[in-house]
């Protein structure tokens, strides 16, 4: 990727204070006057020992110092500073390809921790615009002909794997391949290889992304539902598809929403919250896809791209919204919200990753099966 010209770093110094209004700082001492008017002893005591810095000027001082280190980090990256401290100022859904590249460069710098970033990430996007049906194969197939990424829009899953991807993926072609190694089983691009179902295909196919934890957070409490997956049916469907691929019958674990405040002490930022919905106990069905963060409180709030933008709100706020539609969807015949299959982030997820694809992880291949040759740069083995 071109990379931006550097400036000077007191340029830069000075660029970044004005923008952050901290060049300046008026002392608590008062004006000269006073000081002509002291008795000479005092001001002989006052050359001799400086008064203790004030408060405002430790923050100064204290941010100041912080803007050179990062400066000097930008340097060492081969960044602009003042574009990234206009791009840490702007929603993250305005970016390009380029931005978000040098961007990821400088966060996975200053964040080394993955939680940390993820929910640095989802905060950046909240606000982005809601859109269904956004990705598809193109150009590499063309029964869904939309792109593989998009930076503007999102829905429930495009906003949880875009933001996933950007946090484990350092630069633009390791965030580019690690969305596709999400998308499809085993990172073999097309629609029969994605990963359409979330309890059936994305969680399994990502196990070394996330881990099911609803029976270990639920306890007592957890229930289960049981799933019939006709894949050949859907592919035919929604693509024209004709594949020969048996039905799978699966009884998957949840935490229905009254035993939910079981799970709350064990969930973490950057866990998953899938939302388990149907017509009923026969005939339920993960049907939303959310990021989970624990607040500086401790509150657990899910963030999710949902009409019209993403929102970040609280589970119990989330729980009881939805709690109160029941009767009405019911009496609709529409589906209505049952509870949560909860799913931890792996920590060490792309080193899980390296065990399951190999030194050149992630392996990506096209439809025909063949190999799709990665720039070196996205090869995240350590």
């Amino acid at each position: 990727m071109p990379q931006s010209p550097l400036r000077t770093p007191w340029v830069s110094v000075l660029t970044l204070a004005l923008s952050l209004g901290i060049t300046g700082c008026q002392s608590d001492s008062g004006s000269s006057d006073s000081i002509d008017a002291a008795p000479a002893e005092t001001t002989e005591v006052a050359a001799t020992q400086p008064a203790e810095p004030s408060r405002e000027q430790k923050v100064v001082e204290g941010r100041l110092g912080m803007l050179m280190e990062e400066i000097e980090l930008c340097e060492q990256l081969g960044l602009d500073p003042v574009e990234i401290a206009a791009l840490n100022k702007r929603p993250l859904y305005t970016f390009n390809e380029t931005e978000v590249h040098r961007y990821l460069q400088f966060l996975h710098a200053t964040q080394p921790d993955l939680r940390t970033r993820v929910k640095t990430l989802a905060r950046k996007n909240l606000g982005q615009p809601y859109e269904i049906y956004l990705l598809g194969e193109a150009p590499f197939e063309t029964y869904d002909p939309q792109p593989l990424y998009c930076l503007d829009r999102s829905d429930c899953v495009v906003y949880v794997e875009h933001m996933l991807a950007m946090g484990l993926g350092s630069d633009w072609p390791k965030f580019f391949g690690l969305l596709q190694r999400i998308r499809y089983n085993s990172g073999q691009i097309g629609l029969a290889t994605r990963n359409h179902y979330s309890e059936a295909d994305w969680a399994p196919n990502n196990s070394w992304l996330v881990t099911d934890i609803s029976e270990q957070v639920a306890g007592d409490g957890v229930a289960t539902y049981p799933m019939k997956v006709d894949r050949a049916r859907m592919l035919k469907r929604v693509g024209g598809l004709e594949v020969a691929i048996p039905v799978e019958s699966r009884v998957e674990s949840y935490v229905p929403f009254e035993e939910t405040v079981r799970a709350l002490p064990e969930l973490q930022t950057g866990d998953l919250a899938f939302i388990v919905r149907g017509t009923g106990p026969e005939s339920l069905w993960v049907g939303h896809m959310t990021m989970v963060i624990r607040t500086e409180n401790d509150a657990i709030h899910l963030i999710h791209s949902t009409p019209p933008v993403v929102k970040e709100e609280p589970i119990t706020e989330y729980i009881r919204r939805s709690v109160a539609q029941i009767p009405d969807r019911e009496a609709a015949g529409k589906s209505r919200f049952y509870g949560f299959k909860f799913m931890r982030l792996n920590e060490d997820a792309l080193d899980r990753l390296v065990e399951l694809d190999g030194p050149d992880a992630p392996v990506l291949s096209l439809p025909s099966g063949a190999r799709l040759q990665m720039s070196p740069q996205a090869k995240i083995a350590r």
